[in-house]
């Protein structure tokens, strides 16, 4: 696969750095849960870092981060994967659509066939959180850091008066990612 077109893709520029920059942010994650308890988070990468929404305190975030990029510089390439990643959801999403479609569609909708679609469906819900930990393995993230560093780390504050919560935005820049 590392000679096929679809890799060269992977590997293209702005694709290679998003995905390494979501590896990061999601190995930041899982050393962020070491330290806090019950971990709230949500995150967004680009190809210039990510950003990380989350209710640790900044110091922890900071760390984190720092954290993570070594313990991914040192081969620990699967702390880029994360089970709560959209990849996730979107994997789901995309083979419930699919087996729906492949039982329904186009078809009037009878009691055997609405029961077989809906039976086929929650199994395509159970299949897709390890298909979608592929997904992020092989195409949403990468493991490797290559010689990424980290070019700005600060930590800023957002608060939701309705939720009552005040929660700290990790923002990280990279750079040779």
């Amino acid at each position: 696969m590392s000679d096929s077109p679809f890799s060269a893709l992977l590997n293209f520029g702005f694709i290679r750095q998003t995905r390494r920059n979501h590896g990061y942010e999601h190995a930041t994650a899982h050393m962020l849960a070491r330290k806090v308890k019950n971990l709230r988070v949500a995150g967004v990468s680009s190809p210039f870092g990510f950003i990380l929404l989350h209710n640790g305190t900044a110091a922890q975030g900071e760390k984190a981060a720092e954290d993570a990029l070594a313990a991914l510089k040192d081969g620990q390439k699967m702390l880029a994967v994360h089970p709560n990643c959209g990849t996730n959801l979107v994997t789901a999403g995309v083979l419930t659509t699919l087996v729906g479609w492949l039982f329904l569609g186009g078809r009037r909708a009878n009691k055997s066939n609405l029961n077989r679609a809906l039976l086929f469906m929650m199994l395509a819900v159970y299949a897709s959180q390890p298909l979608g930990m592929k997904v992020q393995e092989h195409v949403t993230t990468a493991g490797d850091m290559g010689e990424m560093e980290i070019a700005n780390l600060r930590t800023d504050s957002v608060s939701f008066p309705l939720w009552g919560r005040k929660l700290n935005v990790l923002i990280v820049q990279t750079r040779k990612a």
